[in-house]
C-alpha cells in the first residue's frame, strides 16, 4: 500500500486560484491579489524561510509545479534571485529603470520605491506595465535608462539581435542591463 500525503493547505491555494482565475479577468485579478495573498500567508505563519521581496517569514513557501511561491507576495524563486541582485546593486531613487513583462511582485516592490523612474513594459498584457514598448523598437530617445531588466524575456522574441541593439540604444552608457534566458539542457519551444 503507498500513501500520499498532501499539504492540506497547498492544495486549497491551488483550488482558490483555479477558481478565481474561471471567475475575473486577469486585471481584476491583480486587483485582489494582495488582499487574497494576506489570507493565504495566515496558512502559512511560521520562521522557517523568508522571502527577500516582502521581508516575510513562513513555515514554508507554497510549492507548485516545482516552483516555490511567497504565500504573501506570490515571488518565485526566480523573482527573488532577481530582486536580490536589484538590491545589491548601486541604485538610487533618481536612477531611471526600464522592466520587461516584470513580475507582479517586483512590479509593486520597484514603483514603491523608484515611483515614475520605474517603467514596465508589457506587450501581451499578462503584467502589470506602464508602457506597450516593442523590444525590438523601443519607442524612447538614446540614452534613457540607468538598468534595464530583461529577465526571460529575449526568449521569446524572433529578432533578438534588434532587441538587443535596442536596449543598447536606449541604456545610458554607464548603465547596467541585467538579461536571463532559460537554460534547459533539454529542449524548448522557443529558437
Amino acid at each position: 500500500m503507498i500513501w500520499i500525503f498532501f499539504d492540506k493547505n497547498t492544495i486549497m491555494y491551488k483550488i482558490i486560484k483555479k477558481i478565481l482565475q474561471k471567475l475575473l479577468q486577469k486585471k481584476q485579478l491583480f486587483k485582489v491579489e494582495l488582499f487574497l495573498r494576506e489570507i493565504s500567508a495566515l496558512f502559512y505563519f511560521g520562521k522557517s524561510v523568508e522571502c527577500n521581496v516582502c521581508n516575510s517569514k513562513f513555515r514554508k513557501f507554497i510549492n507548485e509545479n516545482n516552483t516555490l511561491i511567497c504565500p504573501k507576495c506570490g515571488s518565485t524563486s526566480r523573482s527573488r534571485h532577481l530582486f536580490s541582485i536589484i538590491c545589491d546593486m548601486d541604485l538610487n531613487e533618481n536612477n531611471k529603470i526600464l522592466d520587461f513583462s516584470p513580475s507582479r511582485n517586483i512590479y509593486r516592490k520597484m514603483k514603491e520605491k523608484y515611483q515614475d523612474n520605474y517603467i514596465a513594459s508589457d506587450l501581451s498584457g499578462d503584467f502589470l506595465f506602464d508602457e506597450k514598448y516593442d523590444i525590438t523598437k523601443i519607442d524612447c530617445p538614446d540614452k534613457q535608462f540607468d538598468l534595464i531588466i530583461c529577465y526571460h524575456i529575449l526568449e521569446h522574441i524572433i529578432d533578438d539581435l534588434a532587441a538587443i541593439n535596442e536596449l543598447y540604444r536606449v541604456l545610458k552608457p554607464n548603465g547596467q542591463c541585467i538579461i536571463q534566458t532559460p537554460f534547459k539542457e533539454s529542449e524548448i519551444y522557443e529558437d
